[in-house]
């Protein structure tokens, strides 16, 4: 019995050496770029973007400018530590508003 359990062991080793093995090639995807612009009767819009997926990083910025030269740019990063992005502005910050209402000053 133990001869057969033996024999058995082999065959079944060596049937296993035959199976065939699907194997696939993994590459990682390329580094790209991107820039994009637009200017127009509203203003100015610009996008640059240059990602790395093989290290998970995205970096880029996007400005915009109204027809005023009012103006807004985002720049962030992106990464397996999140996302970070630092917001530059022209815009001027809005003032307290006091309302009156009958002649009564609410503040």
């Amino acid at each position: 019995m133990f001869i057969i359990a033996l024999l058995s062991c082999f065959a079944l080793a060596h049937a296993l050496s035959f199976v065939p093995v699907n194997c696939r090639t993994l590459t990682m995807p390329p580094s790209y770029e991107i820039r994009h612009a637009v200017r127009d009767h509203l203003g100015e819009r610009v996008r640059e973007e240059v990602g790395n997926p093989a290290v998970g990083v995205v970096a880029g910025s996007s400005r915009i400018a109204d027809f005023r030269g009012v103006g807004r740019q985002v720049n962030y990063v992106a990464d397996p530590s999140g996302l970070r992005a630092h917001i530059r502005t022209n815009e001027v910050a809005a003032a307290p508003i006091r309302f009156s209402l009958l002649g009564q000053s609410l503040l």
